[in-house]
């Protein structure tokens, strides 16, 4: 904070003393040259106490992570395919009573698809070649269909 206060001191005493130097420059030609001079002044001191506020801004490291098999990304993955996969199936006019997907990740930090399992019911079992087929399909995976108790 008070590297932010002594970059306004600075500029407001540079901005000050820019002005009585043109109150107090004789006009015609030197005028235009002592303007640009207070110009470019102003702007280096600007930049500069822009550059030393940034500087002083304490922003936390950002530590990203570099294991993508973080459990919490993993699970988040998996819900958001089981979620995939539900709508998918009811789309088609296919009940799940529950989907349940498993990703890993591998050493080239890709995430997969390692299992799907669907729970069905009993009424819905005619189906399940229907369901296996579809996922197949999209996933590129053969799911698990049971029954659900």
């Amino acid at each position: 904070m008070t590297e932010v206060l002594s970059a306004i001191t600075v500029l407001s005493c540079s901005l000050f003393v820019c002005a009585l130097i043109k109150i107090l420059a004789p006009t015609g030609k030197t005028e235009k040259i002592i303007r640009l001079v207070i110009s470019v002044f102003v702007l280096i001191c600007i930049a500069t106490c822009f550059k030393s506020v940034i500087n002083a801004i304490d922003l936390p490291a950002f530590e990203a992570s570099n294991s993508v098999t973080d459990e919490a990304l993993l699970k988040v993955t998996g819900d958001y395919m089981a979620e995939y996969i539900d709508k998918l199936l009811i789309s088609e006019n296919l009940d799940a009573e529950v989907v349940e997907v498993t990703v890993e990740a591998d050493e080239n930090k890709v995430i997969n698809v390692s299992e799907v399992s669907i729970y069905i019911n009993q009424r819905d079992m005619i189906y399940k070649e229907k369901i296996t087929e579809l996922i197949k399909s999209y996933i590129n995976i053969e799911p698990f269909i049971t029954l659900k108790e």
